[in-house]
Order: C-alpha cells, then structure tokens, then sequence
C-alpha cells in the first residue's frame, strides 16, 4: 500500500525541477544558481550546500538494472507456480502459495538458524508474495532509487541496497525467527533513509524546496511506519532498512561545489 501511494505521487511533488537562469531574468526566482566569482557574491552572502536530489543529474542505470532483475524474478515464481495465482475472491492480493514461497528463496527463520542457509537473507529481497507486492514495490524503486542514483551515482547506491537489504534480513532473523519473509520493501526503505541523510546533511539550508522536500519525505515516513503496523507486513525489515539506508547516506552523503543564493 505504501510502495503503490508513493508511486501516485506527481512528479513535482518528490522533484522539484528549478530554472537555473540569471536574477536579473527571473524577478519570481526562489533559488538563483551562480558561480563563486560571480558579481553577486559581493552583493549578496551565499549559502554552500549541496543541490537537492533533483538539480544533481547522474546517469541512473542501476536502479533501472535492479528493477529488470525483479521482473525477471517474478516472472521466473509465476512460470514455476504454473502461472497461476490465488483466488481474487479469496485474495485480492494474488499471492503465491506459501510452501512455493518457501521454496523459491524466501526467508524462514528456521531455515537460516538452524539448517545455516544463509542465502535466504539474499533471495528473500527478490522474491515478492504476489502481483500487487511486485507492482508496488517496483513503483517504488523507480521513485525512490531514480533521483537517489542522480544524486549520489550507482556505487553508493548499490552499497545502500546492499547494506539495507542485508540489516533488514538480520533484524527479521533476530526478531521474526518464526516468520516468512520475502519482499524488497526493506531495500526502499535503506533508499527511502538515504534521501533523509541527504536532506539533513544541509541542515542550514532554509529555502522552499528543502522545507517542501522534507514535508514529503516526513508524510513518507509517517506513512511507512502507520503501514509497517498492519498485519502481516515485517515491521523490523523497515525499521532495519529504514536505519541502516540512513546511516550509510550520511557516510555518502558529500559537499558538493554548487552554491546557491537566495534573494529576500
């Protein structure tokens, strides 16, 4: 529910697309961009931060590398449950069978603790429970790890679904060892935790695209977390994605040599 709400979301209300034109042209201009030399720097004080996600323009292909792997994924459950799925009547959410499940990688405590089959921890982050599970979370990636990857480039963003992936196994291991568990939801969560270490690492930063950007990450958030108590949804993966994604965005995050001024 939260993966497919968050991927309703316009464009412009997690990308907010600045013009980087002259002050002189743009009389409505919030955020003027201009070189450190520049005759402005004299007449007005700047403030060095970094870009928002959005006015920072990578090559994304990871994220879109990750999605096809999902896809792949899925396609791959659905061909070994003979295509076929649950009933609608009984389940809206046309969810696989739990023992087919099990069978194609997903995290049982028991398995992992017991019998050392420590690959589950991995398997588990790419096998989805059914369609709309698949659907969602792949909305979500593409709204998540798209300006993620603009943001910081591939290589951070592969060690923040790495490391998110592998903390939100470990607290499910340590706190659901009963539980089954599969889904990717703890790895937008670690990706959902880096855009807050890149929005608090310029703290100082009081402009309206920043205080809007962080209306929307924190209705995300509040979201996730009113979602993550429901029934049957791993609160712990989140959690565990949620923390861990922070605390390595933080450790990514750098100063970048865009300045910025803005006019009062």
């Amino acid at each position: 529910i939260f993966s497919l709400l968050c991927s309703l979301f316009p464009k412009d209300f997690l990308m907010y697309d600045c013009e980087c034109t002259p002050l002189a042209a743009r009389t409505s201009s919030l955020v003027v961009y201009t070189p450190l030399t520049s005759a402005v720097d004299t007449e007005r004080p700047f403030l060095p931060q970094r870009p928002i996600l959005e006015q920072r323009t990578r090559s994304v292909w990871l994220t879109y590398l990750f999605l096809l792997l999902l896809t792949a994924v899925f396609f791959w459950q659905t061909s070994l449950s003979s295509w076929t799925l649950s009933d609608l009547a009984s389940d809206p959410l046309l969810s696989f069978n739990v023992t087919q499940l099990i069978s194609m990688g997903a995290q049982v405590g028991r398995c992992v603790q017991r019998e050392g089959q420590v690959w589950r921890l991995w398997t588990s982050q790419l096998v989805h429970g059914g369609v709309l599970h698949f659907a969602g979370n792949a909305a979500a990636l593409l709204s998540l790890g798209a300006p993620l990857e603009r943001a910081l480039g591939a290589p951070s963003v592969a060690a923040i679904l790495v490391v998110s992936g592998a903390f939100s196994a470990l607290a499910t291991a340590l706190f659901l060892p009963g539980a089954i568990s599969v889904g990717s939801s703890g790895v937008l969560c670690g990706l959902l935790g880096a855009m807050w270490a890149d929005l608090v690492g310029d703290l100082k930063s009081c402009d309206s695209h920043r205080r809007s950007h962080f209306c929307s990450l924190l209705y995300m958030t509040v979201l996730l977390l009113a979602v993550s108590m429901l029934p049957f949804v791993n609160f712990f993966a989140h959690f565990g994605g949620l923390l861990s994604g922070f605390s390595l965005g933080l450790a990514l995050s750098r100063p970048c040599s865009y300045t910025f001024v803005v006019p009062w």
